[in-house]
Formats: C-alpha cells, sequence, structure tokens
C-alpha cells in the first residue's frame, strides 16, 4: 500500500511538473537541473544549489529531457589517481616512441633479418677475437713473470743483487 502510494506520488509530481514545464514560458528557455539531494530525494531547478554544485546533476532541455550529464567534482585522491594514471600513460607513449625509432634506425640500416645477424655475428667474433690475444697476453707475461722470478732465486742463491732488465 505505501509502495503504490509512493509510486502514485511520484507519478503525479512529474506530470504536475512536465505540464508546468510546458506551460510556462519563461521556463522554456531556461536550463533546467535535476539532481538528487543528500536525503535522496529528486530535485528540480533553474540553477543547482551551491551546496549541490559539486555533486552529480543533469541538464534538461525544454521537454524535460537529459541533454548533459555533469559528474561529480573528484576527491583529492581521485585526481592524484588522474594524474599518475595519465603519467603512466605518458612515459609508455615515450617509451614506445623511443621503441619505434630504434626499430625504424634498424630497417633503414639493414636489409633483412640475415643482415643483422651477420652483423651481430661480426661483432661477437670480433669481440671473442679481442678476448682471445688478452687471454694469451696474459699467460705471456705470466710465463716471463715465471721466468724472471726463477732468475731472481737464482742469483739470491749467488748472492748476487737483483737488477731489473
Amino acid at each position: 500500500m505505501r509502495v503504490e502510494k509512493f509510486c502514485c506520488n511520484r507519478l503525479l509530481t512529474t506530470l504536475l511538473f512536465s505540464i508546468g514545464l510546458a506551460a510556462s514560458p519563461g521556463i522554456v528557455t531556461a536550463k533546467l537541473y535535476k539532481w538528487v539531494d543528500s536525503d535522496g530525494n529528486v530535485q528540480y531547478s533553474d540553477k543547482v544549489p551551491a551546496d549541490e554544485s559539486g555533486k552529480e546533476h543533469s541538464v534538461l532541455d525544454k521537454s524535460g529531457v537529459t541533454v548533459d550529464r555533469v559528474g561529480a567534482q573528484k576527491t583529492k585522491e581521485e585526481l592524484l589517481e588522474a594524474e599518475r594514471t595519465k603519467k603512466v600513460a605518458e612515459d609508455l607513449a615515450t617509451k614506445k616512441k623511443v621503441q619505434q625509432q630504434a626499430d625504424q634506425i634498424l630497417l633503414d640500416t639493414f636489409t633483412s633479418e640475415d643482415d643483422i645477424a651477420m652483423t651481430r655475428d661480426g661483432k661477437i667474433q670480433a669481440v671473442q677475437s679481442i678476448i682471445d690475444l688478452t687471454k694469451d697476453s696474459v699467460q705471456d707475461s705470466r710465463a716471463n713473470l715465471s721466468e724472471l722470478q726463477g732468475q731472481a732465486a737464482n742469483n739470491e742463491k749467488l748472492g748476487l743483487r737483483n737488477r731489473l732488465p
């Protein structure tokens, strides 16, 4: 019974409101706003009260049809999260652009994937050659050191003073 009364009252209110809109030419040209107040009641007016302006509301045309929805103001946390999300998106876009530039350089430099592989293999061989030469040099230095240490030991046994060559 109470639900039926509420529905009838709401229907009657909406009907009277619509008739009032159609009958009053001054309101027809003005903007009309619709919002839900803090008590949960739907409100209509030609301006949104200051204490409700930060909340979600709708803009209605002269027929009472919603033509725009204005979202609620964001909290500080929501604004910070939006800023963080924007920064992450910008960083990703920057990284993607840098990667695309690097890819374009590869495409401009090499004619095929095989060219890239051959260049890579050539550089690996060059580095390996340097490693091998360095190992040989270290081995020669160790042999030379061992020989010099042997000579120094012999000189010490003979009582001779060691001189550097």
